[in-house]
């Protein structure tokens, strides 16, 4: 039975209210600091602080259009909120889902004809060209931020994790830039030249922060990699990734192209992961089970967990499936774990009566 708190309810109301009537800077860092851990839906959580801010940052208004200075205004507040209250990773998190919010091309709104109040207009389509202009020259605010150094005090250096929807915010860039926008609606010739202009300028911030992890390296270049062809022709470079080659065997089918032939790339599937394998049970099972949750890790960044036909290989080259169930067991990696139980009652099930309780 949940919890009914009318006066915290009450609170969080009025947190919004004053965001949306006055853009208050409190309100907004108090949205903010709610939003931490606050894992509901978006698109189905209208009262989400998230949710709030990015349709506060996007509204159309239907008498005066859209705002730069309502972004400018939540911008301001986002970053003091970044400088004063980002010292950890979920706050992080909080920040940058705001930041792609404010940064969005994307606008929409939905209001009530006051002379037929049974007709509702609900509108979406791309920003004007003059509030993209200005919406570059806000990013400016955010690169110093994103770059700078956070050794000062407890303030801690933009994780990984929180760079994914910044990376999907540049993606939105740069398909408007490709002339890419919502479903039947065609960008002008301006939206798309500060489309183009933007989608470069975000990336080219965001590609040395991207690159530091080999997990979002990788989900950069799977995304690009599409749009690659249709920015050459349209005459855009976009940025090139670095990419491990044992995450991407790691990931499997994530990164082979299988559109022309499915027995040949269930090959190489199958006989990269085996390389893989063998490099990881090489090292040994305190080692080996390191490396393997390591690229467990970074494969979540990338969206693709797998890894599965990874450690069915390695059990087959386990010489010690005991040695590899403690290492598996003391870090919690349940794939490696079942493998190497299974290996283990296979090659000696005599010494394996209660594998649970075994300790590392």
């Amino acid at each position: 039975m949940a919890l009914v708190d009318p006066i915290g309810d009450a609170a969080v109301r009025q947190l919004i209210q004053s965001a949306r009537q006055f853009l208050l800077p409190e309100a907004i860092a108090g949205l903010l600091a709610l939003a931490i851990g606050d894992g509901r839906r978006r698109n189905s959580t209208p009262d989400h602080p998230l949710r709030v801010l990015s349709d506060l940052a996007a509204v159309i208004d239907p008498d005066f259009g859209t705002s730069l200075d309502i972004r400018t205004r939540l911008l301001r507040a986002v970053l003091d909120w970044i400088r004063n209250d980002c010292r950890a990773e979920e706050q992080w998190c909080v920040a940058t889902e705001a930041l792609a919010g404010i940064f969005s091309v994307e606008v929409s709104g939905n209001w009530q004809d006051p002379g037929a109040l049974n007709t509702f207009t609900i509108a979406n389509g791309i920003d004007a060209a003059d509030n993209l202009s200005g919406l570059l020259r806000l990013w400016e605010q955010v690169v110093l931020l994103l770059t700078s150094d956070a050794s000062d005090g407890d303030r801690v250096s933009c994780p990984p994790r929180a760079l994914i929807v910044l990376l999907d915010m540049a993606l939105g860039w740069v398909r408007l830039g490709l002339g890419v926008a919502l479903k039947g609606q065609t960008p002008s010739a301006k939206q798309m030249q500060y489309g183009a202009e933007g989608g470069h300028r975000i990336l080219d911030t965001l590609h040395p922060l991207l690159q530091r992890s080999a997990g979002t390296a990788l989900r950069a270049h799977r995304e690009l990699a599409h749009l690659h062809s249709r920015a050459r022709a349209a005459g855009h470079e976009l940025p090139v990734f670095d990419i491990d080659p044992d995450l991407q065997s790691f990931c499997e089918w994530g990164g082979i192209d299988c559109t022309d032939d499915y027995g040949t790339a269930a090959e190489q599937v199958s006989s990269h992961a085996a390389a893989l394998a063998t490099k990881l049970a090489g090292l040994g099972p305190a080692a080996g089970a390191v490396g393997f949750d390591e690229l467990a890790e970074q494969a979540r960044l990338v969206d693709d967990y797998t890894g599965y036909l990874t450690a069915v290989r390695m059990g087959e080259l386990m010489a010690h499936p005991a040695a590899w169930y403690r290492e598996a067991a003391a870090s919690g990696c349940s794939t490696l774990l079942g493998v190497a139980l299974t290996q283990w009652l296979t090659t000696d099930p005599t010494q394996c009566r209660w594998p649970c309780c075994v300790q590392p």
